[in-house]
């Protein structure tokens, strides 16, 4: 399975749903290509959402919403779908961090490069948002 299969996506979820600062500099996942692609659709009620490279080589940005987790997943499907990528159905995941009541993953992709989105969502209120792009090839 490539480095961005589901089992690496579920580790991530769990290991950073509640530390954005594991999302510092890296070995130069954020190219182009990448930079493109988090470029490509509308992020969730207009969030400033700037890639950085995460230390394990990919490419990602995490952002917190007092919105609603539902209404993240379904923005995210929807602008996957508008800007032409082949959306897989959102996969509920259950368990992970300590403090945590759901989770849930939108991903996409589109030639060999994948997205994904992990928005969980806390006892505190708070909705996590991590994404992640980048190119299966590689």
């Amino acid at each position: 399975m490539n480095r961005l299969g589901r089992p690496f996506v579920i580790a991530l979820f769990a290991g950073c749903a509640l530390l954005s600062a594991c999302l510092t500099a890296g070995p130069g996942a954020c190219g182009p290509d990448e930079r493109e692609f988090f470029e490509a659709i509308d992020h969730f009620d207009a969030m400033p959402v700037e890639p950085e490279d995460h230390p394990l080589g990919i490419c990602g940005a995490v952002f917190t919403t007092d919105e609603p987790a539902d209404a993240v997943v379904e923005h995210y499907a929807a602008a996957f779908a508008a800007a032409g990528w082949d959306v897989s159905p959102p996969d509920e995941v259950t368990g992970g961090e300590p403090g945590m009541i759901s989770g849930t993953t939108v991903s996409a992709s589109r030639d060999t490069y994948q997205y994904h989105v992990e928005i969980s969502e806390a006892r505190t209120g708070e909705v996590h948002v991590n994404i992640t792009a980048g190119n299966a090839d590689q």
